[in-house]
C-alpha cells in the first residue's frame, strides 16, 4: 500500500504529528510505502512565506485553546475529587 502523509512546515506540531503517524504506520505495516510530504514545497515561495508568517503571528496572539475559565485543579487532587469550590466538577 502506498500511503501520503501531507504535513507543512509552519510550526513543530504539525511535523511531530506527521512523524508520529509515520513511525506507527511503518511499525505496523513495514512492507508498505509511506512517505510525509510538505505541501507548502508544491506552492510558490511568496505563498509559503505569507503561510509560514500568518500561521506564526496566529499562534502569537490567539488564546491558548487548553486555557480554561475554572480555577485549575492541584496535581494531587484526584479526577473527581470536590475542587476548591466543593463541586465535584473539573
Amino acid at each position: 500500500m502506498r500511503v501520503l502523509i501531507p504535513t507543512v512546515t509552519a510550526g513543530a506540531g504539525h511535523l511531530q504529528a506527521a512523524a508520529a503517524l509515520e513511525e506507527a504506520w511503518r511499525a505496523l505495516r513495514p512492507a508498505d510505502d509511506v512517505r510525509r510530504v510538505d505541501v507548502l514545497d508544491y506552492t510558490p515561495r511568496w505563498y509559503r512565506k505569507i503561510y509560514v508568517q500568518g500561521y506564526l503571528k496566529l499562534i502569537q496572539h490567539a488564546p491558548d485553546p487548553r486555557a480554561s475559565r475554572r480555577p485549575a485543579r492541584s496535581p494531587s487532587t484526584p479526577e473527581g475529587a470536590p475542587d476548591k469550590t466543593g463541586s465535584g466538577r473539573p
